[in-house]
């Protein structure tokens, strides 16, 4: 389906990405800076030099002298069962639960004394908790239904041309999430490409999910929408084809290292799959600058060539409250905003705001985030509404893939005659920290702003919104960067050349 530039038009207008908007107490609103000398959480990193994360410091001072606590130490060489024998020489035995290859790093269950000693050892960047991350939904905030964006003119992610099947030769997004139902009839009918539980370890199995989060998020994406005959709640990328990554327990929750494993597991996997995109609906809790292990990893998938969307967070409206994986510099950070009807648009009250601990603007762009609706999961064709930053990001995942299958070179490309201003309404500016990035002019793509309604519906949604495109070219770029080395293909370029 090797589509041309203007194409990107019609994808401009079909994938709703909210811009702008105005305060309102219940759904909106700026944060306010910390005010000095007031009292906040340990960031997740180290900002004095030791080489212990604030955060786990903080912990460690409470630790009994016998407790043992789950961390991640990150290495500046590679992790070998030699190299693991040394450090339990030096520091007392030790078992480690995970390797990673993405990140040069192992996660293992140590004493206080034991963390102490190993930060001080030669070849150790950082000791890190192995903390406990969630599903970024928050189903308390409601404002007005949105439905999942359609496709529209063929631009729809079947890269294989054959609209009946799925294969490795479509646009392919891996959902890191709690698993994907595949039986629900949006998710059905081979979409599933692959599937790993990396739950405690990285395992193939049929796709599941007992929670439901994962094929909400994964709906959204790509869903057939067949759950209705008319089609309402198709997703951004219907002809999509998916990948589950299960990282997250049946409570919504999974440790650092699983997660970190899930991005190894994707990474290795990509060519199998034909995985063009990740998608994290998932967040931690304290304010980051990047330097945490997955942070790493979601940077280390970006220079594999995927484009890397992940939740901004739940933590708002206070600044400095973007998490790990958010934080990464070259992860795709989504924020959530919420249609207000005539107010304009609004940033969903508990959207995470920036800046980062180390000053930089995250999110980088704001989509739909409040009252989505899609699959819900144990159900043969039943959908439910979630909000949360969880449901901002994977419109964005499946806007990259449509903008995949109108230009499959596009990552190929030296540059982009877009440029991004910061977002505005109607009514007022909003502070980047808050909503990322946003109008893009290029070319005949501009269009008029969002106009005012108090719905988004699929009646609606092609002619409401700008896409902040130079945001997700730029997560593109390095896709085919090895091409004149011949080491890398451009996507599109195989895709139209193999089979599945």
């Amino acid at each position: 389906m090797g589509g041309t530039l203007p194409k990107l038009a019609v994808v401009l207008l079909t994938a709703i990405i909210l811009l702008g908007g105005a305060a309102t107490p219940s759904l909106g609103g700026e944060g306010t800076d910390v005010p000095a000398g007031a009292s906040a959480a340990p960031g997740q990193a180290d900002l004095d030099g030791n080489r212990i994360f604030d955060d786990l410091e903080a912990r460690l001072t409470s630790a009994g002298v016998d407790e043992r606590i789950s961390v991640i130490v990150l290495l500046d060489h590679a992790v070998t069962s030699a190299r693991l024998r040394g450090f339990g020489s030096a520091i007392g035995g030790f078992r480690e639960s995970h390797r990673f290859s993405a990140v040069r790093g192992f996660a293992a269950q140590l004493t206080k004394a034991q963390v102490q000693l190993l930060s001080r050892l030669p070849g150790v960047v950082h000791v890190e908790a192995n903390g406990v991350l969630s599903v970024a939904n928050d189903s308390a905030q409601e404002s007005f239904g949105v439905a999942s964006a359609r496709g529209a003119a063929g631009v729809d992610g079947d890269g294989d041309g054959n609209a009946a099947s799925y294969s490795r030769n479509d646009l392919v997004a891996a959902v890191i999430d709690t698993g994907i139902d595949a039986g629900h009839a949006d998710l059905d009918e081979g979409k599933v490409l692959g599937f790993a539980n990396c739950v405690g370890g990285c395992i193939t199995t049929p796709p599941f999910d007992d929670h439901g989060h994962g094929s909400h998020v994964a709906a959204t994406i790509a869903g057939e929408g067949d759950g209705r005959a008319d089609l309402l709640h198709r997703g951004v990328a219907p002809a999509a084809a998916l990948v589950g990554v299960k990282v997250l327990a049946a409570d919504g929750s999974g440790s650092t290292a699983d997660i970190a494993a899930g991005i190894d597991w994707v990474i290795a996997n990509k060519a199998t799959y034909g995985i063009e995109a990740i998608n994290m609906s998932l967040s931690g809790t304290n304010c980051a600058n990047g330097s945490d292990i997955l942070s790493l990893a979601a940077n280390r998938a970006h220079d594999a060539g995927l484009v890397v969307a992940v939740a901004a967070g739940n933590s708002g409206p206070g600044t400095c409250s973007v998490s790990t994986p958010a934080a990464a510099a070259d992860a795709l950070t989504v924020g959530a905003m919420a249609d207000g009807g005539e107010n304009g648009f609004k940033q969903a009250y508990f959207s995470s705001r920036g800046k980062t601990l180390d000053g930089r603007i995250k999110p980088d762009i704001s989509a739909p985030g409040v009252n989505i609706t899609s699959a819900d999961a144990g159900t043969a064709a039943g959908y439910t509404q979630l909000s949360g930053t969880s449901m901002a990001s994977p419109f964005v995942a499946g806007t990259a893939l449509l903008m995949l299958d109108a230009n499959p070179t596009m990552g190929c490309a030296s540059g982009a005659a877009a440029s991004v201003s910061p977002t505005r309404s109607s009514r007022r500016s909003w502070p980047p920290r808050s909503t990322g990035a946003g109008t893009v002019t290029t070319g005949d793509q501009a269009r008029a702003g969002p106009t005012s309604t108090t719905a988004l519906d699929a009646s609606t949604a092609t002619q409401l919104f700008r896409l902040p495109t130079a945001l997700i070219f730029q997560a593109t770029r390095r896709r085919c960067r090895s091409i004149s080395s011949g080491k890398e293909r451009c996507p599109g370029a195989a895709r139209a050349s193999t089979t599945s």
